[in-house]
């Protein structure tokens, strides 16, 4: 399975690791569409490599890989990067701008310490996982977004909200 390759290490939790993916990616091979995933670990663990392992190897392995640190982009700018706006939603949206999901359509937008946010707006993010569509800022309508998620986080990760469908790696690796 390409991708898987990246994983270097022979140690029995790598290998089990592995497995996981693939279980994931084989799981999924006739939708064309990954469940969401949860990837929990230590910072230095290699949550991002394995995001981007799994996207490889997953069935939209040629799309768009959108990485996104949700805890570098302050709170009152991620909806309007996310979700893109409207000419006229704010001050200085002078014309319309897609939003990050839009831009990883057909790929996997990658969702990095979600958790730092507000439970408002991580219901809103998850009700976008759930039924794949997006409003803009500023917008009446909602648009099919096509892009698979994986959320990574360090600490216990949205309380009450994964969804049912949803794939949880825990990556126990003591960072190097």
């Amino acid at each position: 399975m390409r991708g898987l390759g990246d994983l270097i290490g022979q140690a029995p939790v790598m290998d089990a690791l592995r497995e996981q993916i693939r279980q994931i990616i084989e799981r999924t091979s006739s939708s064309r569409r990954l469940p969401p995933i949860l990837l929990q670990g230590e910072t230095g663990t290699g949550k991002n490599l394995v995001a981007r392992v799994i996207h490889r190897a997953g069935p939209r392995g040629d799309g768009p890989f959108v990485d996104v640190n949700c805890a570098a982009i302050p709170a009152g700018l991620l909806e309007a990067e996310l979700f893109g706006f409207e000419r006229g939603a704010f001050t200085d949206a002078r014309q319309p701008k897609a939003g990050l999901f839009q831009s990883a359509q057909g790929g996997t937008i990658l969702l990095d310490e979600v958790a730092l946010h507000t439970d408002a707006f991580q219901a809103k993010l998850l009700n976008i996982i759930g039924e794949r569509r997006v409003r803009r800022l500023g917008s009446t309508r909602s648009e099919p977004v096509d892009a698979p998620s994986s959320l990574q986080q360090t600490k216990m990760f949205w309380r009450r909200f994964m969804p049912v469908d949803s794939a949880r790696i825990s990556i126990t690796v003591s960072p190097s």
